[in-house]
Parts: structure tokens; sequence; C-alpha cells
């Protein structure tokens, strides 16, 4: 399971998130959908529990939110946030 980084500096305001990662000099922004999936990047939730807690905050059709989340996690690790130890 993924979980973030250790080493990001992460600040939420409003429902939002912004992530500065200091090894790559990058700042990433998170709305309030990718902020509540981020939440729960642990390393002891998966993606379909996730995507329950998602459809929980929010409510909407199951898949698409489990699609959404995929989709999220997916960049979160393209983006270099999440580890798997």
């Amino acid at each position: 399971m993924l979980k973030a980084r250790r080493n990001l500096i992460t600040r939420s305001l409003n429902g939002e998130t912004v992530i500065l990662d200091r090894v790559s000099g990058q700042v990433h922004a998170l709305n309030s959908t990718a902020t509540c999936i981020w939440e729960v990047c642990d390393g002891q939730h998966g993606t379909d529990e996730i995507a329950a807690y998602v459809t929980s905050r929010f409510g909407d059709v199951p898949q698409n939110v489990r699609d959404d989340v995929v989709r999220a996690l997916d960049e979160f690790e393209r983006l270099g946030l999440l580890t798997t130890d």
C-alpha cells in the first residue's frame, strides 16, 4: 500500500492542501477531492478503502469515485509523492 513520503511539507487550509517537495523543488496544490485522497495515503488503506472514504465525504457513484482515486494515486506516484515502505 502507498503512503505519503515523510520528507514532504504539507499545509491544509479550507479543505485544500499545498505540498512542498524540497527534494524536487516543486510545489503541488491539491483541490478538495485530491486532499481527501491524500489524507488517507498512510500505507494502511487500499484503493477501495480510499474510494469508500471519498464517497462518504462527497457522495458520488462509487465506480466514478474509484476511477478518480486511481487517477489521483497514479498522479501522486508519477510526481514522486508516495512511497511503498
